[in-house]
C-alpha cells in the first residue's frame, strides 16, 4: 500500500497525462489564438520602442566629452543653499576636479567637506570649465550727463 492510496483510498493513475483526442474543438484553437495575439502585442512594443526611441533622439542633447582629472563647473540643480533668493545664487558652482568615473554617465567629484551633498553627480549635471581668454575682464565706462 502507497502513502497515496492510504490517504486517498485510490491508486494514482498517470493516465491522465497521456495524450488524449480532442473532444473540444476550440481547445485547439485557443493555443494558435493566443500566439497570434503574443506575436502582436510583442511587434506592437517593438514599434512603441522605436517610435519613442526616435522622439527621445531628437531632443536628447550631447553629453559633454569629459574625463577623469578634467576640472568641471557644478550646475546648481536640485543643490539647496541659505541663498534667499535663487535668482541670486551662481548658477554653476566653482570648478571641482573629476576624481572617478562611477558610472557610465555618473562621476565622483572632489568638493569640499562644507558642502553636505552627495559625491557623485550625473554627467547632465557637468559642464566642462572653460577657462577665461581675456586676463582681465574689461569694465565698462557708463557716460554721465552733468
Amino acid at each position: 500500500m502507497t502513502s497515496f492510496f492510504a490517504n486517498y483510498q485510490y491508486y494514482l493513475q498517470d493516465a491522465w497525462l497521456k495524450e488524449r483526442e480532442v473532444q473540444n474543438p476550440g481547445a485547439t484553437m485557443y493555443p494558435h489564438w493566443m500566439q497570434t495575439i503574443n506575436e502582436y502585442a510583442k511587434g506592437s512594443l517593438e514599434r512603441t520602442k522605436e517610435s519613442m526611441g526616435r522622439y527621445y533622439d531628437r531632443k536628447a542633447k550631447q553629453q559633454p566629452d569629459i574625463k577623469v582629472g578634467d576640472l568641471v563647473m557644478l550646475n546648481r540643480k536640485n543643490i539647496h543653499t541659505q541663498q534667499p533668493a535663487k535668482k541670486l545664487a551662481p548658477k554653476l558652482y566653482s570648478p571641482y576636479k573629476l576624481l572617478k568615473q562611477r558610472a557610465k554617465l555618473a562621476y565622483i567629484i572632489e568638493i569640499s567637506d562644507r558642502w553636505d551633498i552627495h559625491l557623485v553627480f550625473h554627467v547632465s549635471l557637468l559642464d566642462p570649465y572653460r577657462r577665461c581668454i581675456r586676463p582681465a575682464r574689461e569694465h565698462l565706462q557708463c557716460n554721465r550727463r552733468n
